[in-house]
């Protein structure tokens, strides 16, 4: 069964994905392994943040900004709240065009505590704004912003923290779970395209790299040799039902691994001393 190389590469971020295909069923169809819906949660969520991390890798760099926005009088509901963040997003892109400035790019995410029912926003922003000017547009509450800040997985700490769908994050401060939204964006964002940042490859990797890989995800110096010009940040091994610590996988005895990668000669990364912890979802 041939393995799938799947990589997207962004600037200086790699990341690849490696799984077997089928080429053409032969014979009976045997049983699938179906995920429980607890490891289908979490595929959908890597899922996630792995969409979100590519779209501001592609989009944003270290000059733009994080912002967190809360407000002093909580609004009615998300729609509500969200209606006046558009409205400072009409701010601020009158303040761009008064300016001269690069068209505004954005992408958010709207929490409501479940007890408290307070409402704030995680906004990911275009900079060249002072961010003084940026915290003051909002006008309607706490806004604090600072600088992304890329490390050897880029942007994935981050999206760990703020992608969570539909699901729920405790907040230990308050005692209380986080109802988080799925994000929105502007419209004039670009997305990762086939042979330009995306690329697909059944050739290339061996079955017998793959089980190397997948039972010795330490091994950094084996995989640097199929990766020559990037050094290895971290390797998810296949996942694994908690329930059974069995392969979760559509095909018996089939390999599914994560890579994620950074280029050599890469100069904006800054190295965090917290990757492990991000990695492992231990960011709160």
């Amino acid at each position: 069964m041939p393995t799938r190389e799947y990589s997207v590469i962004i600037k200086d971020i790699a990341r690849v994905h490696l799984f077997p295909v089928r080429r053409k069923a032969q014979g009976k169809r045997g049983t699938k392994n179906k995920p429980t819906s607890e490891t289908q949660n979490k595929l959908n969520q890597k899922n996630r943040e792995h969409k979100l991390a590519d779209l501001l890798h592609l989009n944003f760099t270290a000059n733009d900004l994080f912002i967190r926005l809360s407000y002093a009088k909580q609004p009615e509901s998300i729609e509500a709240a969200e209606a006046l963040l558009c409205n400072y997003f009409r701010r601020v892109r009158y303040y761009i065009k008064k300016h001269d400035m690069p068209p505004l790019k954005y992408i958010y995410i709207t929490e409501q505590g479940s007890k408290s029912g307070r409402i704030h926003h995680h906004v990911f922003i275009s900079g060249g704004i002072d961010r003084d000017i940026f915290e003051s547009l909002w006008g309607l509450g706490y806004a604090n912003s600072r600088r992304l800040e890329f490390n050897e997985n880029g942007l994935i700490g981050l999206t760990k923290y703020v992608a969570k769908g539909k699901k729920t994050k405790h907040d230990k401060g308050k005692n209380e779970s986080i109802n988080a939204r799925t994000w929105n964006s502007s419209h004039n964002l670009i997305k990762p395209q086939p042979r330009k940042e995306i690329f697909q490859n059944d050739y290339r990797i061996k079955a017998a790299d793959v089980v190397h890989i997948d039972n010795n995800p330490e091994d950094y110096e084996y995989i640097q040799k199929l990766y020559p010009d990037y050094n290895i940040s971290h390797v998810e091994t296949t996942p694994r039902d908690p329930a059974t610590s069995e392969d979760i996988t559509h095909f018996p005895r089939a390999h599914f691994i994560t890579i994620y990668l950074y280029r050599k000669d890469a100069v904006f990364l800054k190295k965090s001393k917290n990757i492990e912890k991000y990695m492992k979802g231990g960011h709160k």
